[in-house]
């Protein structure tokens, strides 16, 4: 598929935003695991685990301009890098860019803000690095209470549907159950 180049061809966006400082370059990085067992005298066999999660590095510059200096947007990229949810942990960010669309790579979390000044400039270098983020899925596994005796389901629900959240002894037996 043909893509067009536009405006924000070269720009990077993390939820939609775009982030401030001129783009100057990115590198992106992934490595095969591998895991490697020791055969003794006949060597090492190696084993393809599957692939790390991607490193995004960034370089930005930031310059004066009519709207900002380049301290103004140092702070708003320092906000991105320390902003947390509800409960403390870091955010993670959906970052649109052509190069991390081109590895696949959706979702990120911020691992390490650079600055640099220089007193002989009037703009400062940033290098930001992002880890890629891939939600671990977990499958749970169910349990068909309608499978369970009745004399044996405990809990919440209509016992005619199966729709139970816990089974076991039934209340009436006399069995101690250690609290």
């Amino acid at each position: 598929m043909k893509k067009i180049i536009s405006d924000t061809f070269g720009k990077v966006l993390l939820d939609g935003d775009e982030i401030p400082g001129i783009f100057q370059y990115s590198e992106i990085s992934k490595e095969q695991k591998v895991d490697r067992i020791d055969l003794g005298e006949a060597g090492t066999s190696k084993i393809p685990m599957g692939f790390s999660d991607g490193e995004v590095k960034l370089r930005l510059l930031l310059q004066n301009d009519e709207i900002s200096t380049p301290y103004d947007k140092l702070k708003i990229l320092n906000n991105l890098f320390k902003k947390t949810d509800e409960y403390g942990k870091p955010i993670i960010y959906q970052i649109v860019n052509a190069h991390t669309e081109a590895r696949g790579i959706n979702d990120v979390s911020f691992i390490s803000l650079k600055s640099i000044d220089d007193n002989q400039k009037d703009w400062i270098i940033c290098e930001v690095n992002f880890e890629e983020y891939r939600p671990i899925l977990i499958e749970s596994e169910s349990i068909d209470f309608s499978q369970v005796p009745e004399d044996e389901r405990i809990g919440y629900g209509d016992s005619s549907s199966g729709n139970e959240i816990l089974y076991g002894p039934s209340p009436a037996d006399d069995t101690d159950i250690p609290i």
